[in-house]
């Protein structure tokens, strides 16, 4: 609250204050020996100030509160210090969890994990004689805010070689769950269609050129979709007028062909949350 008037003693019409800290951990393995572990910790606090759409940012991992009100006053001044008493409470919301998590993955043991990644490896090299080599990654992220939000991830590359022809299936399916999330989609199943995908494109013919229908899937047509317009929608951009959706708001702007529906609520999916940044359900 404090930090926030501070702010406010400025010309800006808004202030907000990001705090986090976050874990990111990473395996991978070849052939079953794992080679690499990676844990990265990343702590912090971001402060923004706004004047209209216009902005200024700082952030420190230093939160004394000597630094955060000397990055405050610093902020302060791309918009001109004010002497404006401006008084901010701060009121808790609560809301229901719609993603609980049963096993941290960041706080299993690395047996626990290298565990899993070994099943997903001898399930895919079990597949075929003709799989070569098989890498798999398991990634995790616990971010702390002032709620918790948790995703994990296992990846499996297949490579299977038939005389000089050599191909590659991957697959790698996550969740917003722990390590619960490898009961329902097992490694073996994951390791599995990664080799599957390998041995099909071995034997796959050329595709032709030319223009032809194509069929997009929903896991990579999201892909496309925020590529094509996600970041158009920012509404960093629509602000600024600078996106080709500005004042386009009940027009419409797609084929008949195209269903987008943003749905962050899907129990545990990879893009859901109770609570967003901006602190909306």
């Amino acid at each position: 609250e404090k930090l926030l008037e501070r702010c406010m003693a400025s010309s800006c019409d808004f202030a907000e204050i990001f705090e986090e800290e976050g874990t990111t951990e990473s395996l991978s393995m070849l052939n079953g020996k794992l080679e690499d572990t990676n844990v990265l910790i990343r702590a912090g606090i971001g402060i923004r100030l706004y004047k209209g759409v216009q902005s200024v940012y700082g952030y420190t991992n230093e939160t004394s509160e000597e630094s955060l009100n000397a990055l405050v006053d610093d902020l302060r001044g791309g918009f001109g210090i004010e002497s404006k008493s401006v008084s901010i409470s701060l009121v808790e919301e609560t809301h229901e969890n719609l993603h609980p998590i049963k096993e941290n993955p960041v706080e299993a043991s690395l047996e626990s994990k290298v565990a899993l990644m070994v099943r997903a490896n001898d399930a895919a090299k079990a597949y075929s004689d003709k799989i070569q080599k098989v890498s798999v990654g398991l990634a995790s992220v616990c971010q702390n805010v002032q709620i918790s939000r948790i995703r994990c991830r296992m990846s499996v590359s297949s490579f299977a070689q038939d005389g000089q022809n050599l191909q590659s299936g991957y697959e790698a399916p996550g969740a917003s769950k722990g390590l619960e999330f490898f009961e329902e989609r097992t490694p073996e199943s994951i390791g599995q269609e990664a080799s599957r995908i390998a041995l099909v494109l071995l034997e796959a013919k050329d595709c032709p050129s030319g223009k032809m229908p194509v069929i997009i899937d929903n896991g990579f047509g999201g892909v496309i979709f925020h590529e094509a317009c996600g970041h158009a929608l920012e509404a960093s951009s629509v602000s600024k007028n600078q996106s080709v959706f500005c004042n386009k708001l009940g027009q419409k702007v797609a084929s008949d062909k195209v269903t987008a529906i943003d749905d962050g609520t899907i129990p545990n999916a990879w893009g859901s949350q109770n609570v967003d940044d901006e602190g909306n359900p």
